[in-house]
């Protein structure tokens, strides 16, 4: 798989997207038409993409509203070949994926949540975006929390509140044995920009204890930094 990873042909083989093909190189970058721009060849940050979070937050919430909660949700990978699995069919049938996953583990589910978390990272940042990128690093208390949160644009807030919603509802459950902090720790790898030059050093760079403190105070204080309450419903994903 290494080896095809870089393989200039890759999304012809309909696997461009899927976790595997996530980077763009110097030899596929060399094979990209000039109208075809190096997010649109990596993956591209669309509704499509940001609907496929939601599809694995509901499930995932829905799965320990349910009692099927297992300990470690988020913080135990799921099985390699299934998660990657889940992405891949995401990327490829969004729509016909999502009923899918209805049968996953949930294990697999948490692990394919946070692949996708990665894929976003793009030419346009992540979820927490590039443009807003200072405004988060410089958070540190609930007054700048809110002032980030208010300067993200709607699907980016939407997203990120009910991600922060899914950790506390996580959290809760003593079946998990999760803590706001536990969370943050796995997630905020997946939350933070990648460096496009230099992506080994970003779980260096930017999974820091400052940052992770940032997103532990976003999980505790979920329902004092989003003013706007969610309407869960997991058949239908907030776009």
């Amino acid at each position: 798989l290494r080896d095809l990873e870089w393989h200039p042909f890759a999304k012809s083989l309909k696997l461009m997207g899927s976790g595997l093909f996530s980077k763009v190189c110097p030899c596929h970058r060399k094979h990209a038409t000039s109208t075809e721009s190096v997010t649109q060849v990596r993956l591209g940050l669309n509704k499509s993409t940001i609907s496929c979070l939601h599809a694995c937050m509901d499930l995932i919430i829905s799965r320990v509203k349910e009692g099927k909660s297992e300990e470690g949700m988020l913080r135990v990978n799921g099985l390699h070949s299934a998660y990657k699995g889940i992405v891949r069919d995401f990327h490829l049938s969004p729509d016909n994926a999502r009923d899918r996953i209805k049968n996953s583990k949930t294990h697999d589910v948490c692990s394919a949540f946070k692949e996708l978390l990665r894929d976003i990272q793009n030419d346009t940042g992540t979820l927490l975006t590039k443009q807003n990128w200072t405004l988060f690093k410089n958070a540190r208390d609930l007054e700048s929390l809110r002032k980030f949160v208010a300067s993200l644009p709607n699907i980016n807030r939407i997203a990120l509140e009910k991600l922060t919603l899914m950790c506390q509802i996580i959290c809760n459950d003593s079946k998990t044995r999760m803590t706001p902090v536990s969370c943050a720790t796995v997630l905020t790898p997946n939350l933070v920009l990648l460096d496009p030059v230099n992506p080994e050093v970003m779980m260096k760079r930017y999974a820091s204890v400052e940052l992770k403190k940032i997103i532990t105070l976003l999980i505790e204080n979920q329902k004092l930094i989003f003013t706007e309450r969610l309407e869960l419903d997991e058949k239908k994903p907030l776009l």
